[in-house]
């Protein structure tokens, strides 16, 4: 399906939108790794391991699903992940990302 200028524009804001919502939640569960490092559960060491899996993981998947050129494929991840509400979904793009809408039952 051809998609317009605006078509386009706001598939990317909607996928800036679902990536932030990503890493914040990835962050937190790095944020947590740190609470419990100042509250000397965790030793600097494994503070450290849980930085470099974060970077070496969460950040790197992060950066390939949302560095994707199609994203209508990145926006449906999102919204089957949870990280796009279907009452976010701008009108001029529901089309676009109507089968993915339909698959969660949702409109």
């Amino acid at each position: 399906m051809e998609t317009t200028k605006n078509q386009r524009r706001l598939l990317r804001e909607l996928c800036a939108m679902a990536w932030e919502a990503e890493a914040r939640e990835m962050l937190a569960r790095l944020e947590a790794d740190f609470h419990r490092w100042r509250a000397q559960v965790l030793d600097s060491g494994e503070l450290i391991e849980a930085i470099h899996q974060f970077h070496q993981h969460d950040a790197r998947e992060l950066w390939n699903v949302y560095s994707l050129n199609d994203k209508r494929i990145v926006a449906m991840r999102a919204i089957a992940r949870g990280f796009v509400r279907v009452e976010d979904i701008p009108e001029a793009i529901r089309p676009l990302l109507q089968f993915q809408i339909d698959a969660l039952g949702e409109d």
